[in-house]
């Protein structure tokens, strides 16, 4: 009873209280321990709860594919993505790459060439950048002066309509072309994307150079194969290389594995969608959260309308008088409990309005002199340093109060549910 019971408490209360009051002595062992060893051991027991959960919901999901419950041809995904998550990241890396052990100094700047050509066959990312560009499309790439910004253009001169060279105040130059027949884009795009990288072959040639026991392409490939691919105009010149794989755990953060592949395919654009989705459930819950029951209510409702509009670029185009009419409106639903007469309510709202219009013109507020009252960012940006910052400052307050309270019942002893209690 007392291994299974007291013991668990006794050491909870002894590391809590050490770790806790550690921060307030000033010892060293004491301090390598709050800093250091306690830190490790959360990091461990996290580990094995991490792997306990994966196993529960493997466990799960399997039970409902084989008991055929409620949508159980979902788990089916939810077990295949996790097999294939755990053969990414532990049985096959797929983080293969090329050593070049041995370039003969005459082969270099070809070898240079070659590899710079294989590594940046990618225009397809200027060519959707052209064609979402409507009014032109600037290439990304600033130029000393006129002339070396001329030079850039000569090779596509024949296949764009129209280009501009623009200068900067600081007598640089940048390129816009505002006109490129839609058959031509593609090839535009290339020499663009070849005018750009021009520096890259002598960039791997200095690298070349450098690496004296091996040049180390810096690409990884998921599979032999595909390096083997990547060799092939190579193998005639270099001669000798070698293809080998990076150390395990490395592969997770190297681009071009297997594991990295699943996250940016995979993971990131479902990540995307599931954010997308939440916006539909923020609304509904806006919806419930937001009816105007009582005078909270509508607080918490003009307030959120109000960051909103805010926030978006639509914010800005409201003009002043519309907000000036919105405040009035306002006004006249916060008294209008107190008013009982509607003429003198209504005569009052239209008075503040045409108060509101008359000053307005005749003090000629506009774009750049508009009270900041009657700016919706302006007064989206005050709700939210002063009225919302306090309110957050209250929860977290809360949350902090409620953190020592717990943490002091675990110490303690006094809660006691994680002994199945």
């Amino acid at each position: 009873m007392f291994l299974k019971r007291h013991f668990p408490i006794i050491i909870v209360i002894v590391v809590g209280l050490l770790t806790l009051f550690g921060h307030f002595i000033n010892q060293k062992d004491i301090q390598n321990f709050v800093d250091n060893d306690a830190t490790q051991w959360f990091d461990i027991i996290a580990s094995f709860a991490i792997f306990l959960g994966a196993l529960n919901m493997i466990k799960l999901q399997s039970i409902k594919i084989m008991k055929k419950q409620k949508n159980w041809q979902y788990s089916i995904l939810a077990v295949a993505g996790f097999a294939f998550a755990i053969v990414a990241g532990f049985f096959y890396r797929g983080a293969n790459y090329i050593t070049l052990p041995a370039i003969s100094e005459q082969n270099i700047s070809e070898v240079a060439n070659i590899i710079a050509e294989q590594t940046i066959t990618d225009p397809a990312i200027i060519e959707v950048k052209i064609i979402s560009a409507n009014e032109g499309y600037e290439i990304d790439t600033v130029f000393i002066n006129r002339s070396s910004a001329g030079g850039f253009m000569d090779s596509m001169k024949n296949f764009v309509n129209h280009y501009v060279i623009k200068e900067q105040a600081d007598s640089s130059c940048y390129i816009i072309i505002n006109d490129i027949p839609e058959a031509n884009i593609p090839k535009v795009a290339s020499m663009i994307w070849k005018e750009t990288h021009k520096s890259k072959p002598i960039i791997i040639e200095e690298k070349i150079i450098k690496e004296l026991e091996g040049y180390t392409i810096d690409q990884v490939f998921i599979t032999i194969d595909a390096a083997e691919k990547f060799m092939e105009p190579l193998k005639s010149i270099v001669g000798v290389y070698s293809i080998k794989q990076h150390p395990w755990g490395t592969h997770v953060s190297k681009d071009g594995s297997l594991f990295s592949w699943m996250y940016k395919k995979m993971y990131t654009p479902l990540s995307a969608t599931m954010f997308a989705l939440l916006a539909f459930f923020v609304a509904s819950a806006s919806y419930r959260a937001f009816r105007i029951r009582n005078f909270e209510a509508t607080l918490l409702l003009i307030s959120g309308i109000i960051l909103m509009l805010g926030r978006v670029p639509i914010g800005e185009l409201i003009p002043w008088w519309a907000v000036s009419v919105m405040i009035m409106f306002g006004v006249g639903a916060i008294t209008a409990p107190w008013i009982k007469d509607r003429k003198i309510l209504f005569g009052l709202v239209a008075c503040g309005i045409f108060l509101f219009l008359i000053t307005g013109y005749t003090l000629e507020w506009g774009e750049q002199n508009t009270p900041a009252f009657l700016s919706i960012p302006a007064i989206q940006r005050w709700i939210f340093d002063y009225p919302a910052t306090a309110g957050s400052r209250a929860l977290m307050i809360g949350i902090g109060l409620g953190i020592l309270g717990t943490s002091f019942r675990i110490i303690l002893g006094m809660e006691r549910t994680f002994l199945g209690e």
